[in-house]
C-alpha cells in the first residue's frame, strides 16, 4: 500500500453577520495557524454567548479534500471531539459518528482491517437518502498519527479562549486527555 500524505487543518470563522469580518483579512473563515485566528475566535465567542465555535476541519489525503469547507460546522469543538472519541473508542466494523453540529448530512468513520471509510449520509429532501463511501482506504495509523498532531494544534489554540460553562470544550478536553494516551 502506499503512504498517504494526510493534512488535518482547522478553521474557525471570521465573519459574522452583523459585525462583518473580525479581523482585518477578508475570508470567512481562517486557520488557526493565522496570526489573526485568536481574535477571530474570541469575537465569535463573544457573538454566539461563549458557546460555540463555528469552523471546519480540513481532512485532504495527497491533496484531495476529504472532509472541508463544504463540511462547515457550527462548533469546531464537537467537531474534533468526536474525531479524538474515533481514534480513543474505534472498534472494527462499527461505523462511529462524526458530530457536524448544524449539518444536514451525517458523517461516518469506519475502521476495517486497519484501514478507515468516510461514509456520508445526505439528505436529500426529494429523493430521500442517500448513503455513499465519500473516501475509503485512509490508513488508520497514518490517520490517527495526523489527526492526534491536529488536535493538540487545536487544543493549544483553543486553551485559553473564553468558551462558556455550558460549552463543550471541557467534554472535548477529556476526550482529547485520552486521546494523548492512544498508542
Amino acid at each position: 500500500m502506499d503512504e498517504k500524505h494526510i493534512n488535518i487543518t482547522s478553521y474557525i470563522s471570521n465573519h459574522d453577520g452583523e459585525k462583518g469580518f473580525l479581523t482585518s483579512k477578508t475570508l470567512e473563515d481562517i486557520s488557526i495557524k493565522d496570526p489573526e485566528a485568536k481574535k477571530a475566535a474570541e469575537e465569535t465567542l463573544v457573538c454566539g454567548d461563549y458557546m460555540y465555535l463555528p469552523g471546519y476541519i480540513d481532512i485532504k489525503i495527497n491533496g484531495y479534500t476529504i472532509l472541508g469547507e463544504e463540511d462547515w460546522t457550527d462548533d469546531i469543538v464537537s467537531e474534533w471531539e468526536s474525531i479524538c472519541d474515533f481514534i480513543v473508542k474505534s472498534k472494527e466494523n462499527d461505523p462511529h459518528e462524526i458530530f457536524i453540529f448544524g449539518h444536514h448530512n451525517r458523517y461516518y468513520f469506519e475502521l476495517t482491517n486497519n484501514l478507515i471509510q468516510i461514509k456520508v449520509n445526505r439528505d436529500y429532501i426529494r429523493s430521500g437518502l442517500e448513503i455513499f463511501t465519500h473516501y475509503k482506504d485512509i490508513p488508520y495509523v497514518e490517520f490517527k498519527k495526523a489527526a492526534k498532531k491536529a488536535a493538540e494544534e487545536f487544543y493549544s489554540f483553543c486553551k485559553d479562549l473564553p468558551f462558556g460553562e455550558e460549552a463543550s470544550f471541557d467534554s472535548f478536553v477529556e476526550t482529547y486527555e485520552l486521546l494523548r494516551k492512544v498508542d
